[in-house]
């Protein structure tokens, strides 16, 4: 016998559960750490507000909901979002920090991990260079590569076809 499942109740679960996970983002961890800007402060103290006289939102507010997407997606893509890469230049850099030793002249004809192609996105890719899980990969902070000099060396990185696995 066939499960009948209400699409629209599974639909508004997921939206109370997405509103109550930006809620929790927002309050604990985005909204402190941008506490200093004054924009902000107001935005916190009117949240504040709002959850006190609502008794921590007993009722889904469709407009503070889509207020909230809103500038989160602002506040996620601003910070997010990798400088443009020159392949070029990230070549340069690929070799000049000595990437090429492990990973090949190619980043993908060494004995390490094959980078070629690179298919993880550009905020895990810098987060993989700053504090490597790998023992033998040393970490490369932002004073000895940048923020730039690593958008060019994953442009470089994709730019670079995989090697086959045959």
């Amino acid at each position: 016998m066939p499960l009948s499942v209400d699409r629209a109740a599974i639909s508004t679960l997921q939206i109370i559960f997405w509103f109550f996970c930006m809620k929790i983002i927002c309050l604990k961890v985005l909204i402190p750490a941008l506490l200093p800007f004054t924009g902000i402060r107001i935005l916190f103290t009117f949240l504040n507000e709002q959850l006190k006289e609502t008794g921590m939102l007993h009722t889904l507010n469709p407009r503070m909901l889509a207020m909230g997407l809103l500038f989160l997606g602002l506040v996620f893509s601003a910070g997010c979002s990798a400088p443009p890469g020159n392949p070029a230049d990230g070549q340069r850099w690929y070799l000049m920090n000595n990437c090429s030793s492990c990973h090949g002249p190619h980043g993908n004809d060494g004995r390490a991990v094959n980078i070629a192609g690179i298919d993880m996105n550009f905020g895990s890719f810098v987060r993989k260079l700053r504090t490597t899980d790998a023992p033998i990969m040393p970490p490369f902070p932002e004073e000895k590569v940048s923020k730039q000099d690593a958008a060019d060396i994953y442009a470089y990185l994709q730019s670079i076809k995989p090697k086959s696995n045959q």
